[in-house]
Order: C-alpha cells, then sequence, then structure tokens
C-alpha cells in the first residue's frame, strides 16, 4: 500500500493529468485517491477521502486554495502549493505549507516535496482521524463516522452501509472504494469478496465449518475459506 495518500486539485485538466503522470512514474509511494477542479469540489473531496497530502493550485476562477484552507477549523494534512506565480510563496509559508512547486513542474523538486511529506509524518507520526463516509439523504448528503459502521456490503458496483444505529445506506460507491477509504482503521477487516465487517462490534463466531460471524445487530455473514486463519487470529488478539 502507498505511504502518502493524496489530492489533486487544479482547474486545468491537462495540468491534473500531467502532474498524476509524474507521481506515477517518480513517486510509487503516493496514491492518488481522487482530483478536483475548484474550492467547493475539493473541500467535499477532502471531507470524504482524508487525505494526507494536498497537491493544492493557488489560482483557480471560483475561489484560490488559501480560501479553501479557511474553511476548515484545523488542517489534519499536508499541504503543496502549485502555481505558476512566485509571489504566493510568503502567503504558502504562512499557513505551513510543507512545499511550493512552480509550474512547469521540475521531477526532482517534485521528489524532494514528497520526500518531506514522508520525513514529517515519520518524525511525527499523526493520531488515527476519524475517518467519514459521505451518504445521500432526498437533497442532502450527510458525513456517517467510520466507527459507527458495522457493515459493508457489495450490491454491484454500490455498497450498502449497515451502521450500529440501525440505519442502512446504499451509495454509489464500489466495496474496493470503501475498503481503500477505510484501510487506516484497523477495526474494519474484509472477511470475503462482498462483504467487510467492523471486528468492534462482533457478538460472536464460529470455529467450526461454516465459518461464520454474529454481529450485535445479530446480522450474520459467512467467512471465506481463505480468510478464516487470518480474521480469527485477529479476534483471538482482540479478546
Amino acid at each position: 500500500m502507498a505511504d502518502i495518500r493524496a489530492l489533486i486539485v487544479d482547474d486545468e485538466k491537462g495540468v491534473r493529468e500531467l502532474l498524476r503522470l509524474l507521481l506515477e512514474r517518480n513517486c510509487k509511494n503516493v496514491l492518488i485517491l481522487d482530483e478536483a477542479n475548484d474550492i467547493d469540489s475539493a473541500y467535499e473531496k477532502i471531507l470524504e477521502h482524508k487525505p494526507d497530502l494536498v497537491f493544492l493550485d493557488v489560482q483557480m476562477p471560483k475561489g484560490n486554495g488559501f480560501e479553501l484552507l479557511e474553511k476548515f477549523t484545523e488542517i489534519d494534512f499536508e499541504i503543496v502549493f502549485t502555481t505558476s506565480y512566485k509571489e504566493f510563496a510568503i502567503p504558502a509559508i504562512k499557513v505551513n505549507a510543507i512545499d511550493y512547486l512552480l509550474k512547469p513542474y521540475d521531477v526532482e523538486e517534485l521528489k524532494l516535496a514528497v520526500e518531506k511529506v514522508i520525513k514529517k509524518r515519520l518524525l511525527n507520526p499523526v493520531s488515527k482521524k476519524e475517518i467519514y463516509v459521505n451518504v445521500h439523504k432526498s437533497d442532502k448528503v450527510e458525513k456517517v463516522k467510520a466507527s459507527d459502521i458495522l457493515a459493508l456490503e457489495a450490491q454491484s458496483n454500490y455498497t450498502n452501509i449497515s451502521t450500529v444505529e440501525g440505519q442502512k445506506h446504499l451509495i454509489s460507491k464500489s466495496l474496493n472504494d470503501l475498503e481503500e477509504l477505510l484501510s487506516p482503521l484497523e477495526n474494519f477487516i474484509r472477511i470475503n469478496r462482498s462483504i467487510i465487517i467492523n471486528h468492534s462490534f462482533i457478538k460472536s463466531y464460529s470455529k467450526a465449518y461454516p465459518f461464520t460471524i454474529v454481529m450485535d445487530n445479530n446480522s450474520e455473514y459467512e467467512i471465506s475459506r481463505r480468510r478464516r486463519s487470518e480474521i480469527i487470529s485477529i479476534l483471538k488478539k482482540r479478546n
């Protein structure tokens, strides 16, 4: 798994594609989670993905990068500003950006910026951040805490989410996408091809075939044969 989970924010599609390509070729420890072309979509995607690093364009038609950062009461991600203008270097320093890249990008400077992020994370490891999943209710978007999710079940390209409060949400994200989102949290485990559960809410599990677990809401799921040993080991450590 990549060391750094990143988001690219730039209003120019060609620039986003170029930066993605440079990162994929030269910074193998960076995983690009998503892209955004303005500060509104960037804000939503930062809340959704909880990235470690944001490559942030300074000047965009619907607001600049500094205005995006003002939307957050706490910035718990690293920032690398990207721009064509040197005069933004001082403001970037004032908001504790880890680096500042001028366009067109220099590959060595890009690699150095990523190395700075990795070194900072090694010296100052972050505590586990709360992760949220966006769900739609009528015309509103609500945020569900990952810690409140009991199980996730694949339904084609959609996923059905069950919460500890007994709510169910069908969202247009694949189980693989959600597995990546939840990967920083150790209590989520995939028990078969179509189900991820939060092992904090396991009530009981069987040791004989068929291998099943029962959740706090009495839902019962079968563990695949190839995952059984790994999952039983995790559950024994939990106890």
